[in-house]
This record gives C-alpha cells, structure tokens and sequence, in this order.
C-alpha cells in the first residue's frame, strides 16, 4: 500500500507533464523539488518535538521554494528558445541529516533527525494533517526515498545564476520571520 502512494503521485505529475509537453498546452514543463518553505514553516514543530522525524533515511533530494520557481517561471515565460522542453527546477541535493545540521546551525535549536518506517510516517503524517495531506506528504518522502529528486537542476540553465544554498534560504528565512 505504501509504494502506491508515491508512485500515485510521482505517475499524476508524470502524465501530466507529458501531455503538457505533448500537446504544447504551455511553453515548457517543469518537475520541481520538495518545498524548502515547508520544512522552514515546521521549525516550531521541529523545536517542540526536539527532532525531524520521516521515512527518508539517508537518501538525497533537492529542495526548491515558491520563491525561486516564481523567478524561473519568469524567465521561462519570456525566452522563447525553452519552448518545449522539460526542467528540472531544484536546488542542491541534501539528506534529511544535512538539512537538521544547516536548520541548528541557523535556528540555534537542536532538533536530531530520526529515520523512522514508512508505517509510522504514515501514522504521525496522518495524524497531524488527516488522511488525505498525510498521505501524499508520505509519498513525497518514499519518493525521496528511492531517489525520485535527486536528479540534476537545470535552474541555472534558465536563469543564468545558481539557486541560493539551503543555508542562505534558511537564513533568509530566519531574517523574514524573525525566528
């Protein structure tokens, strides 16, 4: 049941970037990364719970953020030369573990990370978000897990410049909220 999520997921983004490309119903199409913004939105939790807790173990996956999709999307909109094409919109690949060490070293907290199953990931997900954001949070991680986002970036072919380090958007993020 757990592999379904994901692959559920991972083959509706699939398919439906296919059909964008294969009927040019926009200019390109795009696979991004998880949201950073999410996991810096959760740093209170993260505090309170004292860890990071999911299925991910030690897999790599790059981030992105709303931010700098908004960015890429503007200069995709505006450089006819993309048309066509299929971007992977992500930022540097980092483990659940290398994430923990850049939010303590930002935060001043100490949340650990904890790899736990995919069972208990559903139960916790599902508890704090209900059934149906649970799941698909959880088939984000498995798809992380086997390495669906830990694929190369084509972020600076778009833009011209390298997306902003996890630190940076941490940093960033910490000066925005005051946290």
């Amino acid at each position: 049941m757990s592999s379904n999520i994901k692959s559920a997921i991972i083959t509706a983004n699939d398919q439906l970037r296919g059909t964008i490309v294969r009927e040019m119903i926009t200019q390109v199409g795009e696979r991004n990364g998880p949201y950073i913004d999410t996991d810096l939105d959760a740093i209170p939790d993260y505090k309170k719970e004292g860890k990071i807790a999911n299925c991910e173990a030690d897999e790599k996956y790059a981030y992105t953020s709303r931010e700098e999709l908004a960015r890429t999307y503007a200069h995709i909109t505006m450089d006819d030369s993309l048309n066509g094409q299929v971007y992977n919109l992500r930022g540097e690949a980092v483990t659940q573990q290398e994430l923990t060490t850049v939010i303590n070293s930002v935060f001043n907290l100490g949340p650990i990370y904890e790899s736990i199953s995919v069972d208990a990931n559903i139960q916790d997900r599902v508890k704090a978000h209900g059934d149906f954001l649970g799941y698909i949070i959880v088939g984000i991680y498995q798809g992380i897990y086997d390495s669906a986002f830990d694929i190369p970036s084509d972020y600076r072919k778009i833009c011209g410049w390298e997306r902003q380090s996890l630190k940076q958007k941490a940093e960033e993020f910490k000066a925005i909220t005051q946290q």
